[in-house]
């Protein structure tokens, strides 16, 4: 069943508010510089090959330049509705739901709705092109009562046509990346069109026919009701300020009610379950979308990985709902994968190369793209091999389930949903379910009218009623910067196949359950770690501290079974080897030795084995700190410390070195800084009663970055001092210790960070 809430609608039929749903008057000019910076977003746009290749043959004049400069040029002449239903029509053409045109008021605060709502299913063999349409739901929100109709009534045709002609005639009308994403599309549309993105259905009457499950055909003509938030609309009429929510968050709306009781969390985007009815023992979390409700994509991952570590630690396998899910942050889709396989690999990413887009990836986008940009000729058409995230910044922690694990999307899973999908296949992380036979294939990340407001300026000016209208006004949204998998293929257009189409059977949706698709994935996992060896794998393993002097033994407690053989590795050296005598679960210790190590962060590497086949692939990190002879002595006068000795060590934790901190003389620094660095510049103190610290330093971060310094002793860490946004500081600060003290100077920026640096013009320590 479909849940759907709304506040402050207005809801009426569409053939008596049709006057209503209209455009605000545009001038002449207004128009023209609308057209001005559509061309320069096409300038951005990085799959206008990859459009004209893949659908020239049904659309041939599916190149948008040229459309667009027809247009422009007739931007002055033609009516505001004119202008505004060309625009929309030459964007969703394109089926790129990345690239778009968005209304502004007050047409865009209308959504047309039907009091049906339809979902795929499956009465036997499950043909992907051909789906099973079903009535699932009815809306709620509807003020319409629609007699005779059943949970489970097939769908025949709508206005006429069945819903396989249905999708492929309107494929460039509503969108939809390939087939199945324009079969997803077409079925949104049958009950539901966003004003925002979408024009109003031409017809004031939908008819339908359907047939009941006695096999009886019925025929019903049922009016468009239509709703508009009240603020929306009053603003638009009086050109107020306003706000309201996104596209985007009209998809929250709509969610799946099922027979399985879904756990929330910390995190509003994760919830679990565990369907065990016929002892599957199959862990489900739902992730609805990439993109964190309650804190940032680390504080999301970490709820994430814990949820798996300790709750669901103990189920035979774990799959990943991602059905419906459109996408969000890429870090994050990037860093799940590594909570089931350690060491994985990034995608890389195209931009088109115009003097626009180069000038942006330069002065935007960083150090990730100077040397793609210096390495672009003239003649290419793109500037390849970029990077968002590096494989050092995702691969912070290793793996922690090493049973089975699958994920399960749909046509709807675009963008972040794509790639991450595609980051579980080329990983071989785990098995691909999915109810079609591609995802939605947003291949890229996006810019939007704020974004290039903000770093283009001249290029991309503000929208008319921009000031008065916020989010209501005018907005576009161009691809930019493509995904590219390590097959050298494209996610968009293509996406990313699974391994098995599973769909709910017709009983299923009568029931409210999911049932046989649950059953299907528990027994295709089963199968997949039989062949694997990795049905009872468990591996854990803790060290006691998180931070040991040189010369002193690392100890692990480990938790294991289902492994022969276990090696830790260190440091490219075999630390332990041994066998077990069976493959039940079994607590012991390991010790490692530290005399011959690098102080620092040391990454201690396991590989567990059953016979030939490698089932346990992870590692855990320490901090090694440098050994009593490096100790620096306090005095009773102030001793400036000398940034090059070997007492002073520079630390970087996923980090480049030449991005963190920097010896230069007789200062330390780190400048013009980029996103995710986060480095520590550490010594030792030897046992001295309340030393101080004296930090002259000078600083300008950008607001998601900051340096900390911190102590830490027998008793735990002191946190000295905290230096944030802009200016300068020479402070002297007590630490509260009798015994050894470790003090850090560290700095962290954000996934998103950039800014001028850092400068330690002197650093002393006394008694």
């Amino acid at each position: 069943m479909l849940l759907f809430v709304l506040a402050q609608i207005d809801i009426a039929n569409l053939a008596d508010k049709r006057k209503d749903i209209t455009f605000l008057p545009y001038t002449p000019s207004e128009r023209v510089q609308v057209a001005e910076s559509v061309k320069n977003l096409f300038d951005l746009y990085v799959h206008r090959q990859q459009k004209i290749d893949y659908y020239g043959a049904e659309f041939t004049n599916i190149d948008p330049v040229p459309r667009a400069a027809q247009l422009q040029s007739n931007a002055e002449a033609l009516t505001d509705e004119e202008f505004h239903l060309r625009y929309s029509y030459l964007f969703r053409s394109l089926r790129d739901f990345h690239t778009q045109y968005y209304f502004p008021a007050p047409h865009s605060c209308w959504t047309a709705q039907q009091p049906l709502i339809f979902e795929f299913a499956t009465k036997g063999k499950i043909d992907p092109l051909n789906p099973v349409v079903v009535v699932a739901s009815f809306s709620p929100q509807s003020t319409i009562t629609v007699k005779g109709v059943d949970i489970g009534d097939e769908l025949v045709s709508f206005n006429g046509l069945s819903f396989p002609d249905f999708a492929k005639r309107n494929a460039f009308v509503f969108g939809g990346a390939n087939e199945f994403g324009a079969q997803r599309a077409a079925l949104k549309a049958l009950t539901m069109r966003y004003g925002k993105i979408l024009p109003m259905p031409e017809e004031d009457t939908a008819v339908f026919v359907l047939k009941k499950q006695s096999g009886q055909t019925i025929r019903l003509s049922v009016p468009w009701q239509v709703f508009a938030l009240q603020d929306c609309l009053t603003n638009s009429a009086s050109v107020s300020s306003a706000s309201r929510p996104s596209l985007d968050h009209f998809s929250k709306f709509f969610s799946y009610k099922q027979s399985l009781q879904f756990i929330t969390t910390e995190e509003p985007i994760i919830t679990y379950a565990i369907y065990n009815p016929q002892r599957e023992n199959l862990g489900i979390i739902k992730l609805e979308s990439f993109v964190p409700g309650n804190g940032s994509v680390e504080h999301a991952f970490n709820i994430l990985r814990d949820l798996v570590q300790t709750v669901l630690s103990d189920t035979n396998a774990i799959v990943i709902d991602l059905r419906s899910n459109g996408g969000g942050s890429i870090l994050l889709a990037d860093l799940i994968p590594t909570i089931f396989k350690s060491d994985t690999k990034v995608l890389s990413y195209n931009a088109i190369n115009t003097e626009l887009s180069r000038s942006l990836l330069l002065s935007v986008f960083g150090a990730k793209w100077t040397e793609p940009v210096k390495n672009t000729k003239s003649g290419d058409k793109f500037v390849a091999n970029g990077l968002v995230d590096t494989n050092l910044e995702v691969n912070h922690l290793g793996a922690v389930y090493f049973k089975p694990f699958g994920i399960l999307n749909n046509a709807e899973c675009y963008s972040a949903c794509d790639l991450f999908s595609a980051n579980i296949q080329d990983n071989d992380v785990g098995l691909v379910f999915g109810e079609d036979g591609k995802t939605g294939a947003g291949g890229a990340n996006v810019l939007a009218t704020d974004f290039l407001s903000t770093y283009l300026p001249k290029d991309f000016p503000p929208f008319p009623f921009n000031t008065q209208l916020k989010e209501d006004a005018q907005g576009l949204r161009v691809s930019y910067r493509q995904m590219v998998r390590r097959s050298n293929k494209l996610i968009e257009d293509y996406g990313v196949e699974p391994e098995f189409i599973v769909r709910p059977t017709v009983n299923d949706i009568i029931a409210g359950s999911r049932d046989s698709v649950w059953q299907f994935i528990a027994k295709a996992l089963d199968k997949y770690g039989r062949d694997r060896k990795i049905n009872n794998v468990v591996f854990d393993a803790k060290p006691l501290s998180s931070y040991y002097y040189k010369g002193t033994d690392v100890v692990i407690s480990v938790t294991s079974s289902g492994i022969q053989n276990l090696k830790a590795l260190v440091q490219g050296k075999t630390a332990v080897d041994f066998d077990f005598k069976s493959l039940d679960s079994t607590k012991y210790t390991l010790t490692i030795k530290t005399d011959d190590l690098e102080s620092g962060y040391v990454r201690i590497d396991f590989v567990g084995t059953n016979g030939k086949t490698f089932v346990v692939q992870t590692y855990l990190w320490i901090y090694l700190l440098p050994e009593p002879s490096k100790w620096i002595e306090a005095t009773s006068v102030p001793l400036l410390l000398n940034f090059d000795t070997p007492s002073f060590t520079l630390v970087n934790e996923f980090t480049l070195p030449e991005n963190g901190w920097q010896r230069q003389g007789s200062q330390m620094q780190i400048l013009n800084y980029g996103p995710s660095v986060n480095s520590a510049a550490t010594f030792t103190i030897a046992n001295a009663q309340n030393p101080t610290v004296t930090l002259k330093i000078e600083y300008d971060f950008d607001p998601s970055s900051h340096a900390v310094l911190v102590a830490r002793t027998e008793a735990g860490f002191q946190q000295l001092a905290t230096f944030v946004k802009q200016g300068s500081s020479s402070e002297s600060y007590q630490i509260a210790a009798s015994g050894p003290v470790d003090v850090a100077l560290l700095f962290q920026s954000s996934s998103e960070s950039r800014g001028n640096g850092v400068v330690v013009t002197e650093l002393s320590i006394k008694k």
